[in-house]
């Protein structure tokens, strides 16, 4: 583990460091824990929802008649009680949110849909730019979600905010740079590493790859984004849903 009182970095697969990274998340808004399943996982949380990023190249997800490819960066929303069988090996970084579902979870879409499978964009080598998966505008998740992809040719800046935001490295090697008003300092973001990055502090990106980037509102946070979003609640339902 290596931090400082801007950042943290967590290597995923190192069970001290993903510890420490766990107990800061915790700390920060106790509806919220960050896990890893294991390997041989069956997707199910009893008391709140999931949301699941795909750190294999490639997993099935399914759940009754409906099966998903899921590829490197894709998330996953996986509702209270539900069970989805996944593999053939379970690669996942997870937030639990015991708390209210997302709004469009309820009975009916269950039973047609069961969870979401929400893709990242293709991959490519060279690309540049940050994607919503989960935008900020959409509040019926509780996490907004991106995939930020870094090239040589232009530095990337995700500035200072007032919430936590955990940035995984999905591909590449990348250089981060922090600063805040009380330090700066320099992470080298390896394969599989977790940059937790505290409010207040921004961060530059070098180097070659992608990133994905969770950002993780307090309870208090995300009621105000509900109240401020409130007339722009209601976008549809599965992004897989096409009417006739």
């Amino acid at each position: 583990m290596n931090s400082d009182c801007s950042s943290i970095v967590a290597r995923v697969d190192d069970p001290a460091s993903f510890a420490a990274l766990a107990a800061l998340v915790r700390d920060w808004e106790p509806s919220l824990e960050l896990d890893r399943p294991p390997t041989d996982a069956l997707l199910y949380e009893p008391d709140g929802t999931l949301y699941a990023v795909c750190l294999a190249e490639t997993m099935e997800a399914r759940a009754g008649d409906r099966c998903r490819t899921v590829r490197r960066g894709d998330l996953l929303v996986v509702p209270q009680a539900f069970a989805i069988d996944a593999g053939p090996i379970v690669d996942l970084l997870v937030v639990r949110h015991d708390g209210a579902a997302p709004d469009h979870f309820r009975e009916r879409f269950i039973q047609v849909w069961g969870f979401e499978h929400l893709a990242a964009p293709p991959d490519v080598v060279g690309g540049w730019g940050l994607h919503d998966v989960v935008t900020p505008l959409d509040v019926r998740f509780r996490l907004p979600y991106a995939v930020l992809d870094v090239n040589e040719t232009k530095e990337q800046v995700v500035p200072p905010s007032g919430e936590l935001r955990l940035i995984l490295s999905l591909r590449g090697a990348i250089r981060a740079e922090i600063w805040s008003d009380q330090s700066a300092v320099v992470h080298d973001l390896g394969p599989r590493t977790v940059l937790g990055l505290l409010p207040g502090a921004g961060c530059r990106f070098q180097g070659i790859g992608r990133l994905g980037v969770l950002t993780l509102l307090n309870d208090v946070s995300h009621s105000a984004r509900r109240a401020t979003m409130g007339g722009r609640r209601d976008l549809g339902t599965s992004p897989e849903f096409t009417p006739a």
